[in-house]
């Protein structure tokens, strides 16, 4: 049986970041975490929990937004259909 192993990368402690909508998505190389706050907001903290960055993303705070989170990894990999010659 083939052993599987892990890596700790990254360890958010639960009183790092003050916010308690906050809702970690994405860390970024540097250590960065970028989230959602309530649905209305992107938000970017350090790794020590100080506010970044925000972005609102709705036009009003009592309109819930929704946003979907998309991962890009880059990749010297075809996807299939991309065979074609532009």
């Amino acid at each position: 049986m083939e052993s599987i192993q892990w890596t700790k990368t990254f360890v958010l402690p639960l009183h790092a970041i003050p916010d308690r909508y906050f809702h970690p998505m994405y860390s970024t190389k540097n250590g960065d975490i970028i989230g959602g706050n309530l649905g209305s907001r992107l938000v970017k903290y350090n790794d020590e929990g100080q506010l970044l960055r925000h972005r609102s993303i709705c036009n009003s705070p009592f309109e819930p937004a929704m946003y979907r989170v998309v991962m890009y990894t880059e990749s010297l990999l075809s996807l299939p259909g991309d065979n074609e010659q532009v």
